[in-house]
């Protein structure tokens, strides 16, 4: 998810997960949260989110986020929110 401003970053961030062999849906969103990776499974560990960033350092300073409740996206592992806030 991008907020409209970050729509490129978030499209280098959506090849460079495809890269890894993630599968990506991409979608703007005008109102948005301050970048964050959300967990929405709790196979989606701490040192999964850790490995990543190793592999996708543009989510370095991202905050990790447990939501079990697949607030933002259902039916997916995890989110990236890519926000300008």
């Amino acid at each position: 998810m991008y907020s409209p401003e970050k729509e490129q970053e978030a499209m280098k961030l959506k090849a460079q997960f495809e890269s890894l062999g993630f599968e990506v849906n991409c979608f703007g969103k005008n109102h948005l949260p301050h970048s964050q990776f959300v967990a929405n499974s709790s196979s989606v560990s701490n040192n999964f989110f850790n490995w990543l960033k190793k592999k996708v350092p543009q989510i370095q300073n991202n905050q990790f986020v447990y939501d079990p409740n697949n607030f933002y996206c259902s039916n997916s592992d995890f989110v990236v929110i890519v926000s300008g806030k």
